[in-house]
């Protein structure tokens, strides 16, 4: 095995080597952001060893958030502080949010634990399969050992559909092949804890798989090879949710890195996955001939809140619901008050369930009312208080609006 392999994982990337640190702000510019009202959300990264103070400094806030990785954070921040987090030597990516992350709800994250110091999020990585002809191309594809908490029908029908997605915009056929060791072969396997390839997994609930980039990248037999750790709670089908895993995954198989869009498919961070969205069809077409017939397709919307179970309307209602805070008017007030008084109002073609509330300092609770909701004498805390108030409607869909309150 080559010393320099390198691979992409949920919770760890690996990368080319490059010395220069690389600090970009993708597909977020300064420009959309000074014409929004209200500060905005994005992810910090800070490099090895840098302390959070690095981003207080600023005075930017950081919004809790258990599903970020441990070198990044999620920031709520003006123009001028993210222009001032972008000056800061130990800050490596600056990129947006997305809404899952924001809103609170399970994500899993993709990461790198390597030392290497470059600007993550690009697309693509290396030159894929054909080394970068944009030509068409035929791999192959096995299965080593599949745990036993998957059946093979499913591993087989997730692996098939994800596959048949990505090969709808370009020329890339798959072949099922019984040689696990075959060349332009994408061989999808589990294993436990340190299984040889130097990337150990670290048991349920972080990592949950690695892929080796393919081409000249890495070097064959492992290169698109896809891991997956037997210790995750497979069985339940739910999450983690083994088509979105494969899904993304193969993207990097195919030789993509990651995308700075929320909802694309290779964002860092995902919580189900439905089909390829633009940037990732783009990107994918910049390695690969792309397939005629899908030119002109525009896929839709592919991250969404996990409805309901039982909910027949959940099956058909992906709107948001509508919400509007009354009171406080301003996203950033202060006031010397110990409490405050915060109304609104929500709306949603299938009705409101619920307005819910998370504060700094592990704070939440339920608005009263739904459609004109309120929270009476919510108390404040000395310095800033953040606050995100979400509304859910009834086939599981929300939206979120977010404050701070400075307490003098």
């Amino acid at each position: 095995m080559a010393t320099n392999i390198l691979k992409s994982r949920i919770r760890g990337v690996e990368k080319p080597p490059v010395k220069a640190i690389v600090r970009v702000l993708l597909g977020f510019s300064l420009a959309w952001i000074a014409a929004a009202a209200d500060p905005s959300y994005v992810v910090v990264r800070l490099s090895s060893g840098a302390g959070r103070e690095v981003v207080s400094r600023s005075g930017a806030i950081e919004v809790s958030n258990p599903d970020v990785r441990e070198d990044e954070m999620l920031v709520l921040a003006t123009e001028t502080q993210i222009e001032s987090l972008q000056n800061e030597p130990a800050v490596q990516l600056i990129y947006p949010a997305s809404d899952e992350l924001i809103s609170g709800l399970p994500t899993h994250g993709c990461g790198r634990k390597d030392q290497d110091e470059i600007g993550e999020l690009l697309m693509p990585v290396g030159r894929g399969w054909n080394n970068g002809t944009r030509t068409s191309a035929k791999l192959t594809y096995s299965f080593g050992y599949i745990s036993p908490k998957i059946s093979p029908e499913r591993m087989s029908e997730s692996v098939q559909n994800a596959l048949a997605e990505w090969s709808r915009y370009v020329q890339v056929d798959f072949t099922r092949t019984n040689r696990v060791d075959a060349t332009r072969n994408l061989n999808f396997s589990f294993f436990k804890g340190d299984h040889g390839d130097k990337y150990p997994f670290d048991g349920r609930g972080r990592m949950l798989a690695h892929t080796f980039y393919p081409g000249d990248v890495n070097s064959e037999p492992i290169a698109g090879d896809l891991h997956f750790d037997e210790d995750e709670n497979w069985e339940n089908g739910v999450d983690p949710d083994l088509y979105s895993v494969v899904l993304h995954e193969l993207g990097h198989a195919l030789g993509l890195g990651h995308a700075d869009k929320p909802g694309a498919i290779m964002y860092p961070y995902y919580r189900k996955l439905e089909s390829l969205q633009r940037e990732d069809i783009n990107a994918i077409r910049t390695l690969y001939a792309t397939r005629p017939e899908t030119v002109v397709d525009t896929p839709t919307s592919v991250l969404q809140p996990s409805p309901p179970s039982n909910s027949e309307v959940s099956a058909k209602d992906r709107t948001s619901p509508s919400l509007s805070i009354t009171s406080p008017r301003l996203a950033i007030s202060s006031t010397s008050a110990s409490t405050v008084r915060i109304t609104g109002t929500a709306s949603d073609s299938g009705g409101i369930k619920s307005i819910t509330w998370t504060a700094s300092g592990g704070r939440s609770g339920v608005a009263r009312g739904t459609t004109s909701w309120s929270i009476s004498d919510f108390a404040l805390r000395t310095g800033d208080n953040t606050i995100i108030v979400r509304a859910w409607d009834e086939a599981g869909n929300t939206s979120w609006r977010s404050f701070i309150i400075t307490r003098r």
